[in-house]
């Protein structure tokens, strides 16, 4: 069948490392995308999602899972520190990992996350029926590792946690894949 790559995943993680974003620690607007060549960059309030590769069929997804590894592993090597695997595996039960779940389709495998600056950087493999995709969510970094709540957080500290959980309740990490490509 077919594989499209619109996005060369690495690329574009050399590109979030370089620092090629605008992050806004107060999240009232959401970060700059990375500017890499030939980019589209889809905007869906607080998340940028960038589209990286759609297979339609068994050994396009094949291909497809090939790309997903390269992609985890140059994550892990450029964004996680080298050997150090510093990367956090999402969970569909719980926080953005749950919208994407909730969204629709299969997880591929897992849904890898890396911290760079304030954003979070994840990797996201998803299958529905024939078709399957491959993208970067950028996200703020809150929303996959919030603040240690304790007993001597302020009352701006509590607040600015009830609304990091809004934030990520309403984000809406659907997506269809860029017509014209």
């Amino acid at each position: 069948m077919t594989l499209e790559q619109l996005v060369d995943s690495s690329e574009a993680l050399h590109a979030l490392k370089r620092g090629w974003l605008r992050p806004d620690p107060q999240y009232r607007e959401a970060p700059a995308a990375p500017p890499v060549s030939g980019d589209v960059v889809l905007e869906r309030g607080l998340v940028r999602i960038v589209p990286i590769a759609r297979a339609v069929g068994i050994d396009a997804r094949r291909d497809l899972g090939r790309i997903r590894e390269e992609t985890e592993r140059e994550g892990v090597w450029l964004l996680g520190g080298g050997d150090i695997h510093a990367e956090t595996l999402l969970s569909a039960r719980e926080g953005y990992g749950a919208r994407i779940a909730a969204a629709g389709g299969e997880w591929e495998r897992r849904a890898c996350a890396w911290r760079v600056g304030s954003l979070a950087v994840i990797l996201v493999h998803v299958t529905a029926g024939d078709t399957a995709t491959l993208a970067l969510h950028l996200v703020p970094d809150e929303w996959i590792w919030p603040r240690a709540a304790g007993l001597s957080m302020a009352k701006r500290e509590i607040s600015h946690a009830r609304t990091v959980r809004r934030q990520v309740n309403a984000a809406d990490p659907t997506w269809e894949w860029p017509t014209g490509t």
